[in-house]
């Protein structure tokens, strides 16, 4: 009855010092594994423990220079060795799980009151100039180790507890499947199946809500990075207000992030979208007057909570980065559920924690992080953006890439950006007649199709927009 998973477990346990091993085939000099191209480096028991705690340690510091790199790999206190070790990746767990940060300073500080452990988390040495594929190998030896570990011990009590063999057999394989590749490649072939089921239950996109934007976007939202691009005061949040609150009233899950305004405006906001009042009003409470015969607008207010979408959750997070951002997530979908999309206002008011040359450098990596996060999460993100002013120069009818304020690297990262254009904008005092004023919504980067613009009647005062099909 004995199976490849016992049998791999009985033969390695006949070896010498079993038990340690693997620690013996690492290169102390660099740290850098290369599979298959191992040589042994002491078989001093001593040694090879200090060689490998290193080794497990600079795992750790990798974790605390990237923290994105926790939602890509499946991480276990058990996959490390050293007592020390285990206890920062408890640390790191329980804080990433959290939403707090995972620095190496941020670490030391929660761990002060053990000097021992503050050191330890201090030294975790980082080569920078690693990349993620350095990062795959090192976790993918992390995890091979932990097998081997397990399969010593479960040898040694496989022969003293034959009774047990059931239950060691079960342990043995659950972990034997951890030796496999940490991504498994799939064939067109292999996906077929799954791919047309997709593709007749139409998962690939998600209406906005707004038949016209649907067809631009040529089917609805993508998992993927979105901006909404204006210059200052054109309606940015406007517009992406209106688009985060029409896709909540399809129902889907929808977090809208202020980094600039307060969320009680961002609630005013969608009160004057839902009830048709001056958004001005709401905000001052100045409701004492009556909108139709007998309907009061301080009546409408009062009872507006049955008409606002339950599943549009307003945030305005301290912590404006990138790492925030997803703890941010997590919490809420730890509370309410699976995330659909999420919107953020706005893209060059967040910050990175890394070291940069200049603004430009930062937002660029900014970029690249949010574009990541929504491959991660398979998530819709849609950012708004600051153009750049264009002062003493002639006016633009087309924005593009190189507009963006500080990076156009925004665009390089987006699936699609919406250009604001709006030749007119009106302070909503001088609106008596609430008749609006135009609004162009240009798709003007687009990866799956051809530019094309979107015609708005914008209601400023009302925080709304609506569709004006061309004449």
């Amino acid at each position: 009855g004995e199976t490849a998973p016992v049998g791999a477990a009985i033969a390695y346990i006949a070896e010498t010092e079993a038990e340690i091993a693997f620690r013996d085939y690492w290169y102390l000099s660099t740290f850098k594994p290369v599979p298959g191209k191992f040589r042994p480096i002491s078989f001093d028991t001593t040694i090879a423990k200090e060689a490998w705690a290193m080794f497990e340690f600079r795992v750790l510091g990798m974790l605390m220079e990237h923290p994105e790199f926790y939602d890509l790999f499946e991480f276990r206190v058990d996959y490390f060795d050293d007592v020390k070790n285990r206890q920062v990746m408890q640390l790191i767990i329980d804080r990433y799980e959290s939403g707090l940060g995972i620095g190496r300073f941020e670490l030391a500080v929660a761990v002060k009151p053990n000097e021992e452990l503050a050191v330890r988390v201090l030294e975790s040495w980082v080569d920078r100039a690693f990349t993620i594929q350095d990062f795959r190998v090192a976790y993918q030896e992390l995890r091979q180790a932990y097998v081997k570990r397990v399969q010593a011990l479960q040898a040694t009590n496989l022969l003293q507890n034959p009774d047990e063999a059931e239950h060691i057999l079960e342990i043995l394989n659950e972990v034997s499947s951890l030796s496999l590749d940490v991504v498994e490649s799939r064939t067109v072939k292999d996906l077929f199946e799954e791919y047309r089921e997709a593709r007749r239950n139409g998962d690939e996109f998600m209406s906005t809500g707004e038949p016209a934007l649907d067809k631009a976007l040529l089917g609805g939202w993508r998992s993927g990075f979105y901006g909404v691009a204006g210059r200052l005061k054109e309606g940015k949040t406007l517009v992406l207000l209106y688009m985060a609150h029409k896709l909540a009233l399809q129902g889907r899950r929808v977090v809208f992030v202020s980094y600039e305004m307060p969320v009680n405006q961002v609630v005013d906001r969608i009160l004057a979208q839902t009830l048709d009042i001056d958004v001005n009003k709401i905000a001052s409470d100045e409701l004492d007057f009556e909108l139709n015969a007998g309907v009061w607008a301080r009546d409408l207010v009062d009872a507006a909570k049955s008409r606002l979408p339950e599943n549009l959750i307003v945030e305005q997070p301290s912590d404006n980065s990138v790492h925030g951002l997803r703890g941010l997530l997590r919490r809420i979908e730890a509370k309410h559920g699976v995330i659909d999309a999420v919107f953020v206002d706005y893209g060059q008011i967040m910050s990175d924690s890394g070291r940069h040359p200049s603004p430009a450098v930062e937002n660029a990596v900014i970029s690249s992080k949010l574009r990541a996060m929504s491959l991660q999460l398979d998530l819709t993100v849609v950012c708004a953006l600051q153009i750049k002013r264009q002062d003493g120069v002639k006016e633009k009818k087309r924005f593009g890439a190189s507009d963006i304020a500080l990076s156009d690297q925004y665009a390089k990262d987006m699936v699609g950006v919406f250009y604001i254009n709006r030749v007119h904008m009106p302070d909503v005092d001088v609106d008596p007649l609430s008749v609006g004023s135009e609004l162009l919504l240009d798709l003007g980067t687009y990866r799956f199709g051809p530019p094309k613009a979107i015609r708005f009647r914008a209601y400023d005062k009302f925080a709304r927009i609506e569709y004006l099909p061309w004449r």
